[in-house]
């Protein structure tokens, strides 16, 4: 008896042991919620990207798994084959001689203009921006037609939040973030909810996609995977439902 229960349990050892894995391995970076983040509270991660990845890879019949940590450090451990594939990342031809990029976004999004909320201003663009000082995050780029704009003033934060509260302050004429970030921010920062509007927004923010090591023997697979699974998704309305969850998430 002991000894067949020794079997038993030397075969389910050798069932749940690591005989299986993942076709891909993605890395995504861990401070942009709602986009890609850290959970809360508890190991693993969370945001939008992962769940449309995760829903363009069971279109096209493969399977991820994840890892996060910081964007800089994604970058790296892809552009030295360490790892496969960094998300979000914006293509750029800096970016061509050591990665490789799916011709369809994992997303699109526009960048929300806030002013405190006794301004009467409404329908910003990029272009209101010239001649104005702004408040941005360290880091992070605003579409063209904020980050080649010499005229404008930036006032740099290392976090979004900061640039938020000097907008309420009126210390910067207005704050920038990402739209659903923005909306994060207002939905549970009281402060914000009641000292912020949006007044416009940045229309020529660029798409993310999933920064692929060129280096990597599975680059053009993936590559493949991601075109077939996230056309398919945007086509059967799986990218409308989870972007919908998220706003409703967000409110």
């Amino acid at each position: 008896m002991i000894k067949k229960i020794l079997l038993s349990a030397a075969a389910l050892v050798t069932l749940a042991g690591p005989t299986w894995a993942a076709d891909f391995t993605l890395v995504g970076e861990d401070d942009w919620f709602p986009y890609a983040a850290k959970a809360e509270g508890k190991p693993g991660y969370t945001g939008f990207a992962y769940d449309v990845i995760t829903a363009a890879m069971q279109a096209a019949g493969k399977s991820v798994e994840f890892k996060t940590m910081p964007y800089a450090r994604c970058m790296e451990v892809v552009k030295s084959a360490e790892e496969l594939g960094c998300f979000n990342t914006n293509f750029s031809e800096d970016y061509a001689a050591d990665y490789v990029f799916h011709k369809t976004p994992i997303f699109t999004t526009r960048v929300a203009i806030l002013a405190h909320a006794g301004s009467a201003e409404s329908g910003l663009t990029g272009a209101s921006l010239a001649n104005k000082t702004i408040g941005v995050t360290l880091g992070y780029d605003y579409g063209p037609t904020v980050d080649k704009n010499t005229s404008i003033k930036r006032d740099t934060a290392p976090q979004t939040e900061m640039s938020f509260k000097k907008a309420i302050a009126q210390r910067v004429d207005y704050a920038l973030a990402a739209e659903k970030v923005a909306t994060a921010l207002i939905g549970k920062t009281p402060e914000f909810k009641s000292g912020l509007k949006v007044v416009g927004y940045v229309d020529d923010f660029p798409p993310l996609y999933v920064a692929i090591s060129k280096r990597h023997p599975k680059a053009a697979e993936l590559a493949a995977a991601l075109d077939a699974g996230l056309a398919k998704i945007q086509a059967d309305g799986t990218f409308k439902k989870i972007e919908a969850d998220w706003d409703a998430k967000l409110k």
